[in-house]
């Protein structure tokens, strides 16, 4: 069981969602935590990238931080936002090295963000790869933040999670929620490499 600061639970996993959520962050994928100010947080996340017409989000050179939202204020539930869009498909150059940044804004659920070759539908406890081996693209998880507690309401620090540095060979990826039910309801979108 997760808990608040008061102690009283506001999420509750059963041992083998447990399980498999922590085998989502085990292995060769590593958390970090850095304290940013939200505002030059918000300026990153709504300025990185290029919007295009479609409403997709394009990211050019060859290392690259994806910054990303959980839930942010305003906008759907369970969603995760990126250049202010929710859910938009990301554009990369195959190859380039990619990093996802996500900071957690909803106050009262932890998300957190996996990228995965494993496409939509997503069930109602996503089976999003394993990350057991050096071949990550075959196993299907190429990268994951970890989970991240509810915002504590604080609205000048906040605490960000990030994947390590990754590749992507040419191709279709998701980036998805694996708390479960999030990706059941639509918290994922689509990365294409080229």
């Amino acid at each position: 069981m997760i808990s608040n600061s008061k102690s009283k639970p506001f999420f509750t996993l059963s041992a083998s969602v447990f399980a498999l959520l922590g085998s989502l962050t085990i292995s060769t994928i590593a958390i970090a935590d850095d304290q940013v100010t939200l505002e030059a947080y918000k300026t990153a996340s709504n300025t990185a990238g290029t919007l295009t017409k479609s409403g997709a989000v394009s990211f050019s050179g060859k290392k690259i931080t994806i910054p990303t939202f959980a839930v942010e204020p305003g906008k759907p539930d369970t969603t995760f936002e990126v250049h202010g869009k929710v859910n938009p498909t990301i554009l990369v150059p195959a190859s380039s090295q990619l990093k996802f940044e996500l900071t957690n804004m909803d106050g009262g659920m932890p998300h957190g963000l996996v990228v995965t070759t494993k496409a939509p539908p997503y069930e109602q406890v996503p089976h999003l790869g394993r990350s057991d081996r050096d071949d990550n693209h075959e196993a299907g998880l190429i990268a994951s933040t970890g989970l991240s507690g509810p915002a504590d309401g604080k609205t000048t620090v906040i605490h960000v999670r990030q994947t390590k540095w990754f590749k992507l060979l040419p191709g279709t990826y998701y980036y998805v929620c694996p708390v479960p039910g999030h990706a059941h309801k639509g918290m994922y979108g689509k990365i294409i490499a080229k």
